[in-house]
């Protein structure tokens, strides 16, 4: 099990943290690079390109029997007012398309795949 937090600062023990610290449950706080005090744009990506490897590696890691991330919507909704954020994937929960501004729906015409013919290297991989 791994839990990522995304909201709160690396430096907030917050009661979760303890809790979870206390249970010795791995737990990560990712905040730095979403906290509104993150000031330099260039240091910004560069925590949120690890803090999100991290969950990826944990998202991947068929050891996992539960990943939890912590406020990621909510680091959705911090983030410019002009910036649009695009989500992509099948079967988006109804509470992801009620927060949405926009939701598209594409539905498969005709595909290979419906004929028979397996998934393709450089295709579909």
């Amino acid at each position: 099990m791994r839990i990522f937090q995304f909201t709160k600062a690396c430096s907030a023990r917050v009661g979760e943290y303890r809790a979870f610290q206390k249970l010795g449950l791995p737990f990560d706080i990712l905040g730095s690079a979403f906290d509104w005090d993150c000031r330099d744009a260039d240091d910004c990506g560069q925590l949120v390109q690890q803090a999100w490897q991290k969950a990826q590696a944990a998202l991947m890691d068929e050891q996992q029997f539960l990943v939890v991330l912590d406020d990621l919507l909510l680091t959705l909704h911090r983030r410019p007012p002009s910036m649009h954020v695009m989500l992509t994937g099948r079967n988006l929960p109804q509470d992801l398309i009620d927060l949405a501004d926009t939701v598209t729906r594409m539905a498969m015409t005709k595909h290979h795949y419906m004929a028979g013919v397996p998934s393709q290297r450089g295709i579909e991989d």
